[in-house]
């Protein structure tokens, strides 16, 4: 409500809130680049808030109900362009060859699939060697691409889910930790 409604609506009475309103504001935000699935999301309180109105008899009807279908069809999922496996590897022996530093980083994007502000964000108690999993609870950047400032945030689902180790990378993490100085609550400390 704080960063979507309340700049586009704010200046209205409630009762001066019409679908028209509503519906450029969704185009807005269409046009902003958001998601469907974000704008429905965004959808949501705010038609909360005004069955509240209706429920106070301020308003006759909500005018957000049914603005769904004034919202874009889904964007089209791209192919996604992936490394083949002899080019993984050639980046991964690379990385360790000249950039030793980022090698633990790129083998955890890697192996699991991770984004880069996931992987930022991990702390030594997201690993669990027993299950062979990480926690992944938490993400470092910013959910609006305008802002600079970057904050640790959920991840982009807004649900904490657990992804698969391999082998491979549960014996390299547990030497990475070895090494790791313990004077930060961070896997991967930035400077400063």
């Amino acid at each position: 409500m704080r960063n979507v409604w309340i700049p586009k609506l704010g200046k209205y009475l409630v009762n001066d809130i019409n679908r028209l309103l509503i519906k450029r504001a969704l185009i807005e935000l269409q046009e902003a680049d958001f998601a469907r699935d974000y704008i429905m999301t965004m959808l949501t309180p705010l038609q909360a808030c005004l069955s509240g109105a209706v429920d106070e008899e301020l308003i006759r009807a909500n005018p957000a109900d049914r603005q769904a279908r004034n919202i874009g069809k889904p964007r089209a999922i791209k192919e996604l362009a992936v490394f083949t496996q002899d080019e993984l590897t050639t980046l991964l022996s690379a990385t360790l060859e000249r950039a030793p530093q980022h090698y633990v980083k790129l083998l955890i994007m890697a192996r699991t699939g991770m984004r880069v502000g996931e992987m930022l964000a991990l702390q030594p108690g997201d690993i669990d060697f027993s299950r062979q999993q990480i926690w992944i609870r938490r993400t470092w950047g910013s959910r609006d691409s305008r802002q600079q400032l970057k904050c640790i945030n959920l991840p982009k689902s807004g649900k904490w889910r657990w992804v698969d180790m391999s082998p491979q990378l549960s014996e390299i993490l547990q030497g990475y930790l070895r090494q790791r100085l313990p004077s930060s609550p961070w896997m991967f400390p930035g400077k400063g």
